[in-house]
């Protein structure tokens, strides 16, 4: 028996197990092959992808240890180094919270809020002062422009909310985002215990992205804001990219949320685009406060440097 004729035996065995209605001996080997392959369903075909032009290069020696970079439109990860890794997340944390806000309480922008004695935690800047009528508005805009700690647990109080409650619900939501490498502990991430990993922190950055409430905040270098007393706040972003060349042409920075706390290191989330192709990139764990911004800086160039799209290769052929 030739090899042929044994792995037509062994096909016709093995189909026959697994396909109804061919345990027939009356079928032939061709039979079972061509209902076989008639009834395989093959994928939708998506974006391809970049394409990487220099197949050299592995990629970039980051401060951070650990960090992904993938282009949106595909899903491609083109860079990954410890993204698996949980670690804390530090302020990150109230990406969730903004969408736990928006998603589980009615309330309205204009409505009347204040930062009490009761909402000040040890850590980060104080923006509003005490029992200054503002509006929910603006400590939800303090709290994703400048990452504020006061005005992000006022918020939840305000709601009606007690923390215990609320970070279930963040956790209820990490798990539905398919974020099971993530447990939050509070609404601000000042608890080191939560935990994440930077594959996660960007399925949360691209859910706070498709939401415009949030994304059309982390794009605003500074925010003015004014109470009903009369004075005037100026809050400026804690993403210090604005102030890279990646908001400069041709690049735009779409959108981003900086977190630190000693545990966690200085870390960042960020997406940012260049001639319509979109990358979204993650820094956890970096040693510095400037270091988290340039190994983005660095990862981006990096991408660009050593990744085509298909319409760039398109144009190179004209």
């Amino acid at each position: 028996m030739t090899l042929r004729s044994v792995i037509n035996v062994l096909l016709i065995l093995t189909l026959a197990q697994i396909l109804p209605g061919f345990s027939d001996s009356g079928r032939t080997t061709q039979d079972i092959i061509e209902h076989s392959v008639a009834r395989i369903e093959l994928p939708a075909s998506g974006p391809r992808g970049p394409q990487k032009t220099n197949k050299d290069s592995l990629g970039i020696v980051t401060d951070a240890p650990s960090v992904i970079i993938r282009d949106v439109n595909s899903g491609v990860v083109l860079m990954s180094r410890g993204a698996d890794i949980k670690r804390p997340i530090a302020s990150i944390t109230k990406l969730m919270t903004a969408l736990v806000l928006l998603d589980d309480y009615e309330w309205e922008w204009n409505d009347d809020a204040v930062v009490i004695a009761d909402d000040v935690r040890e850590g980060g800047k104080w923006y509003y002062r005490f029992n200054d009528n503002m509006t929910m508005d603006d400590l939800f805009t303090a709290m994703i422009v400048a990452s504020g700690n006061n005005e992000t647990l006022a918020l939840v109080r305000e709601v009606g909310e007690g923390e215990t409650a609320f970070v279930s619900k963040m956790n209820d939501k990490a798990r539905a985002f398919g974020m099971h490498d993530t447990t939050f502990a509070d609404p601000i991430g000042l608890d080191p215990t939560m935990m994440s990993t930077a594959k996660d922190v960007m399925i949360l950055l691209n859910e706070a992205l498709n939401r415009e409430e949030i994304n059309s905040r982390m794009h605003q270098t500074h925010v003015m804001a004014t109470s009903q007393s009369g004075n005037q706040y100026k809050i400026a972003s804690t993403n210090h990219l604005f102030t890279s060349f990646l908001n400069e042409d041709p690049y735009t920075i779409v959108g981003g949320k900086t977190g630190s706390l000693i545990e966690a290191g200085y870390c960042l989330t960020t997406r940012i685009e260049r001639d319509g192709h979109i990358l979204d990139v993650t820094v956890l764990g970096a040693s510095e406060p400037d270091a988290r911004f340039s190994d983005v800086e660095a990862l981006v160039s990096w991408a660009f440097d050593v990744y085509s799209w298909d319409d760039e290769s398109d144009l190179a052929t004209l």
